[in-house]
């Protein structure tokens, strides 16, 4: 990785591509078993990476539920998951690739409100009591 004072000039494009981890909103996903998604050309990884990857990002807990885990198909683009499984899924593939920098295509929304209802599509829900005035 170079420093932002080092002349990239010499920088190969493979390389600056290999410390660069992109999720977007709609990943690629291929009709293939889990395991092969996530690995996504990265076929050295062993399965103790796989499964760090999948449990950082909260996809193992979805994996280990069908009857065939890693081996379950997902289908074209993968149709048999939920939006955020893509995402937690592809999350897992970019973190086989351990790169340095991770760009994602969804921005962190801290949500402020007093209305119950718009607290159902809040992940994390943080209580916190009256500010003074």
């Amino acid at each position: 990785m170079c420093l932002l004072n080092d002349d990239i000039a010499g920088v190969r494009f493979d390389s600056l591509c290999s410390q660069i981890g992109l999720v977007q909103q709609q990943v690629l996903l291929t009709n293939n078993r889990a395991m092969d998604n996530i690995l996504f050309g990265r076929y050295h990884a062993d399965d103790a990476v796989v499964i760090r990857g999948a449990w950082a990002y909260h996809f193992l807990s979805f994996i280990e539920a069908p009857p065939n885990g890693f081996d379950t198909l997902i289908g074209d683009q993968g149709v048999e998951l939920s939006g955020r499984q893509k995402q937690r899924l592809w999350l897992a593939c970019s973190r086989i690739k351990d790169p340095a920098v991770l760009i994602l295509d969804e921005t962190i929304v801290i949500l402020i409100t007093h209305r119950h209802t718009s607290l159902e599509l809040a992940d994390i829900v943080a209580s916190v009591g009256k500010m003074a005035a």
